[in-house]
């Protein structure tokens, strides 16, 4: 045998090794490849209602917040009739208890003056 036919068959069975190599390569890409389009189609089976039942639960929360909104709307329409009428009362009351308050203010202070008068001349 010659160097250049123990050469041939060298390359020749490192060719083979390659080949083989490949395909084993190959045919595990295809079973990966596989397996992720399964998973895909899993995902996307299962993705639809998920998506579906989001939405439905944010239309419920949606609903609430409105309801919430009203509820709290009303809840400072109250509120500031409430301070309204207080407001109210107390102008009243003051108008009520600050005018005789005065008026008997000035009666006593008038009171008060003659009665004053009256002492300093019996004093003369």
């Amino acid at each position: 045998m010659s160097l250049n036919a123990i050469l041939q068959i060298v390359l020749s069975v490192s060719i083979i090794a390659m080949i083989a190599f490949v395909i084993v390569v190959l045919n595990q890409l295809r079973k990966t490849l596989e397996s992720a389009d399964d998973l895909t189609k899993s995902v996307n089976s299962e993705l639809i209602p998920l998506i579906v039942k989001a939405k439905i639960t944010l239309d419920e929360v949606n609903t609430e917040l409105e309801r919430v909104d009203g509820i709290v709307t009303s809840f400072q329409e109250v509120s500031d009739k409430v301070q309204n009428s207080t407001d109210i009362a107390k102008g009243v009351a003051k108008k009520v208890v600050s005018t005789p308050v005065m008026g008997l203010a000035g009666v006593v202070s008038g009171a008060r003056a003659v009665l004053g008068n009256i002492a300093s001349r019996r004093g003369k």
